[in-house]
Order: C-alpha cells, then sequence, then structure tokens
C-alpha cells in the first residue's frame, strides 16, 4: 500500500511526494522501501502496486532512457508515447500472483529545449500509467496526480484537488526557487498525519525534476526543543529488491509477494 503524488509546476519542475509503506503477504506492514528514483536525463519514475514488477519497470526505464549520449536527453512527451507498450511488456513476464497487485507508474519529466511558455523556466510533466493497459495519463500544470492506495482514500482525493487553488503554495516560490515544493512535502505530509491510513506511511522521499538535475530527499524534521513527539527521520529503506528482502528476512519474514 501506497501513495505518490506528482506535480508539474510553472516554476521550472516537477515534484512528487512518495510514501515508503509495504504490506507483505501475511498482511503486515513496515516502512522500508524507496519507491521513486531517476531512470534517465532529466526523468525520474516512482511506482505502486507490485514490488517486484515496480522495480522492473524501473530497471526497464533506466535501460531505455540512458541510451543517449551524455550531452543529449530525452523528450518526455515522447517518452509516454512509447512506454505503455514496454510497460506491458514488462509486466507479461510476470505471475499472475504478481499481476493481481496491479502496477502503476508516475512518470517526471522536465523537457531539455522547451519552456513553459515565453518564461525561462522548462516545461515540466507528471504522467500515470496503469496496468493492464498503462494508457497514459497527463497531469496539467498545478494539477495533482496519485498512484497508490491512497488515491482511493476521500479525504486524501479531496485535498489533493484543493491544491490547484492553493495561491499560498504558489507564493512560496517568491524569491526563493523550489519553495512550491517544499510547501507541497509540508501539504502532503500534514494531509496524512491529520487522516491516518492503513498502508499509507508519514515518511516521505520528495523528487524534484528540472532541466539538468535531479533531488530526491526526505521529509525528515526536527523540533527544537520538543519531546520528539513531532519528529520525523527517515527509517533505513531498500533501494532494491534484493535489499528490501535482505531488510525483511532479518526481521524474521518474507518479502515474496511485497505490495505497496
Amino acid at each position: 500500500m501506497t501513495w505518490i503524488v506528482g506535480v508539474p509546476v510553472l516554476f521550472g519542475y516537477a515534484v512528487a511526494l512518495s510514501a515508503i509503506r509495504v504490506t507483505f503477504q501475511d498482511g503486515t506492514e513496515r516502512d522500508c522501501l524507496q519507491k521513486i528514483y531517476p531512470v534517465g536525463p532529466y526523468l525520474a519514475a516512482g511506482f505502486a502496486g507490485s514490488v517486484a514488477i515496480g522495480f522492473a519497470m524501473v530497471q526497464r526505464l533506466i535501460e531505455l532512457l540512458h541510451g543517449a549520449d551524455r550531452n543529449s536527453a530525452w523528450d518526455p512527451t515522447e517518452v509516454a508515447k512509447w512506454w505503455p507498450q514496454d510497460a506491458q511488456s514488462v509486466s507479461s513476464r510476470f505471475p499472475d500472483s504478481e499481476r493481481s497487485h496491479r502496477s502503476q507508474i508516475l512518470l517526471l519529466g522536465a523537457h531539455p529545449t522547451r519552456n513553459a511558455g515565453d518564461i525561462p523556466w522548462p516545461r515540466c510533466y507528471v504522467y500515470k500509467f496503469s496496468s493492464p493497459t498503462f494508457a497514459v495519463l497527463e497531469g496539467q500544470l498545478h494539477e495533482a496526480v496519485s498512484i497508490g492506495s491512497g488515491t482511493d482514500t476521500k479525504v486524501y482525493r479531496e485535498r489533493l484537488r484543493s491544491i490547484h487553488h492553493e495561491e499560498a503554495l504558489e507564493q512560496l516560490e517568491t524569491g526563493r526557487s523550489g519553495g512550491m515544493a517544499r510547501g507541497l512535502m509540508h501539504y502532503i505530509t500534514r494531509t496524512i498525519e491529520d487522516a491516518p491510513t492503513a498502508g499509507i506511511s508519514r515518511h516521505l522521499h520528495i523528487c524534484v525534476v528540472t532541466r539538468g538535475q535531479i533531488e530526491i530527499g526526505t521529509n525528515d524534521r526536527r523540533q527544537i526543543g520538543g519531546t520528539g513527539a513531532n519528529d520525523l527521520a527517515m527509517p533505513r529503506v531498500a533501494t532494491s529488491l534484493q535489499e528490501l528482502h535482505r531488510i525483511v528476512e532479518q526481521a524474521g519474514s518474507s518479502a515474496d509477494g511485497a505490495a505497496c
């Protein structure tokens, strides 16, 4: 179970917030998985559903998108056109037990040459792909697009719809590049904390994609002089399927059939 939210921002970047919880076959849950990664020049991808299929999708994107030479980058709009067919091919290699968890991919990208109109900021994109067809859904500027079980939570859906009208978030960009991304991080963190939901972790990775750069951080926080009750510190997370198996096996369990 998980929730990953992506927003293409007018100010020259796309941002995504990704929870880290995993659900195992015995019904137990654990906060232990990074689900969003750089996959190519100015492109990043996050996954929900089957963990095994998700990592296979990320790896396939890396293989396809790193074919460009060092001075080249992909047009995200073209990647979005051909990825559904490759995604179907990856998914088809897995047994029904994995495909039953479904699979979703959130793709973030910054155009290497096109700007967002008559302004110097690059045009950025967020695309959503869902099994079985992986048909593409494009998010509009300042529109939140999400994947994972959090998408089905009513209060979360309502909060996401309001992002497009949150002028206070846009104002955070004034005089401080990336201000809206940080504002979104606090907004989504608060949404989860205000309405805790099974399968959704309040620990988040934040990914910001712009022309020439991809940054991945966390929503860690520490209240100076507080009791520590409201602090957030990212626990150890797996960044590969093999590492997830090691973490879970050390705890005396199995990661086979893990879903997020």
